[in-house]
């Protein structure tokens, strides 16, 4: 009876163990969608490379974000040398359409973000995120190709969902 006793302690104990572990594989809750990008061109002059998670429904337009952002800083000498500096910010983002050349576009804004990162982008085709012109409300197109843009992290990707 003792090893049996036993037995179904551990077995509860490893399921423990898994459930437990079970949230760092598997976003918490819906996500509304995960990104992640190369950005250049950020107000403090430089580069850095971006994680951002909206939670919410699929048709939500409001939520809370995580968002973070590792900058690479370079330069001549071992003091201007610098790289993976990260920083992470949670906030709250919000939805709403904006007309733009006669065109109807989704803009999301994040809150809480310093002056240095970008806080507004532009959800377009492919559920691509562009940021948000400076001083405008359209997407930033002056960059060629993808530079700057964020694009949808793959659902089956390791980490979907958390930054």
């Amino acid at each position: 009876m003792a090893v049996g006793r036993r037995f179904l302690l551990r077995i509860g104990g490893a399921a423990g163990l898994v459930l437990g572990l079970s949230g760092c594989f598997e976003p918490t809750g819906p996500v509304f969608g995960d990104w992640y990008g190369y950005q250049t061109g950020a107000a403090d002059g430089y580069d850095r490379s971006v994680s951002l998670v909206l939670n919410g429904t699929p048709n939500a337009r409001s939520g809370a974000y995580h968002y973070r952002a590792v900058r690479r800083m370079s330069g001549v000498g071992w003091a201007t040398t610098v790289s993976g500096n990260s920083d992470r910010w949670d906030g709250q983002w919000q939805a709403h359409n904006v007309t733009v050349d006669g065109q109807t576009l989704t803009r999301i804004d994040l809150d809480k973000l310093p002056p240095n990162e970008r806080h507004s982008y532009i959800l377009m085709a492919g559920h691509v995120l562009v940021p948000v012109s400076v001083g405008g409300s359209g997407p930033d197109l002056t960059k060629p190709g993808l530079e700057s843009r964020l694009v949808p992290r793959p659902l089956t990707a390791y980490g979907y969902g958390r930054v």
